[in-house]
């Protein structure tokens, strides 16, 4: 991946959106010579140990499961009655306006824009052919449905945030009570409210009702910075603990993940609050070209809790969305918020005409008959 920061604010850390394997290590000697920080006990109430399905690692994951499964009519009849209740759970709000008007954009397209769109637009990974380092979503449920597929590359990562977490506890506590301690998230530019603060993890007691969990929420891009949106010169900066907290995710992640070669056609259903995925980088051609649209779902009947300081974004994403002002772009386009001059619109210009590809052939027909209303 190539690196797309030149420069930093006054005190932040070494450290870019594309992780550097010998700065971590570097950062992680410095850091351990100076203190014993593997022997720093864990916050308190979080667990030493997470026991859960949802703990694994890929060659668990590929000895349990066959991965071929040839449905009866029986199990075809409940898909179908099942996908009346498709349309129940709660589709998230991806953008606010729609060509300059309020609307609940609900789908985004993940395409490679750089080649039709000015590069100091693209403040996001997902909008070029650069690799995505491990990260979350935002929202309960992410759900990837391929269009196409890149000429090469472009490998789909999903890991478990729990078995990364019982890896830490068990070799770095002093990094899970990092991640579990308050951040400072960059807003970009955003004049009334320049940052957000929230810790990155989560605990959740076990209760009468529900088990214990842990959550993990975070993009590695707020705390670095990437290409048009680099980290604001007007915030606190974050530490060298962050940094290497940041770093000690990306490549447990990569050390525990199951790789999904994605074909044309796939769809996944990936749970935003037990695991967390990345994206090599790929190669696109004319006549080949990677492009996934996304949803944010949640279940209200089935959802977990939604840990407090989350509750506003989650109320953003999710509240007030109505069928009749619900918005499904054709076009592949950069939302706001990866958008570098997104801050800095006039009135009617939220989705300037450049920020917009060509539609995918029988786009429209295949939105309007899986995701009408």
């Amino acid at each position: 991946m190539a690196a797309v920061q030149t420069s930093r604010p006054a005190g932040q850390p070494d450290i870019d959106y594309a992780p550097d394997l010998d700065k971590y290590l570097a950062r992680t000697q410095r850091r351990l010579q100076k203190e014993p920080l593997h022997e720093q006990p864990l916050p308190e109430g979080f667990p030493k140990t997470l026991v859960s399905d949802f703990v694994w690692e890929d060659q668990d994951l590929e000895k349990t499961y066959q991965w071929v499964y040839e449905l009866n009519d029986q199990e075809i009849a409940e898909i179908e009655e099942a996908l009346g209740h498709f349309k129940s759970p709660q589709r998230g709000r991806q953008d606010n306006t729609f060509d300059g008007k309020p609307a609940d954009v609900v789908l985004n397209h993940i395409k490679d824009l750089s080649l039709v769109v000015d590069k100091s637009l693209i403040g996001a990974p997902a909008y070029t052919a650069d690799k995505q380092v491990f990260h979350t979503d935002s929202g309960d449920v992410v759900s990837l449905f391929a269009l196409n597929t890149s000429a090469s590359g472009g490998q789909s990562k999903l890991a478990s945030t729990w078995r990364v977490y019982n890896e830490l506890a068990a070799t770095r506590p002093d990094l899970i009570r990092t991640l579990s301690e308050t951040w400072v998230a960059d807003n970009f530019e955003n004049k009334q409210k320049p940052y957000l603060l929230k810790p990155l993890l989560f605990h959740q007691p076990s209760t009468d009702k529900t088990p214990e969990r842990v959550i993990l929420q975070y993009a590695r891009r707020i705390f670095t910075g990437y290409q048009a949106l680099p980290r604001s010169a007007n915030i606190p900066p974050i530490t060298e603990a962050q940094a290497e907290a940041l770093d000690a995710l990306h490549y447990l992640g990569e050390r525990f993940h199951l790789g999904l070669d994605v074909r044309q056609g796939d769809i996944q259903y990936v749970n935003n609050l037990a695991l967390f995925h990345a994206r090599d980088g790929f190669v696109d051609t004319p006549e080949q070209q990677r492009h996934l649209i996304r949803l944010w779902l949640r279940d209200p009947e089935h959802a977990w809790p939604t840990p407090e300081v989350l509750s506003e974004r989650w109320s953003q994403l999710y509240d007030g969305v109505t069928p009749e002002n619900q918005v499904f772009p054709l076009e592949p386009r950069i939302r706001s918020s990866g958008r570098g001059q997104a801050k800095e619109e006039k009135p009617g210009q939220n989705i300037p005409v450049d920020c917009a590809a060509p539609p995918h052939p029988g786009i429209a027909r295949l939105l309007y008959m899986h995701y009408s209303n």
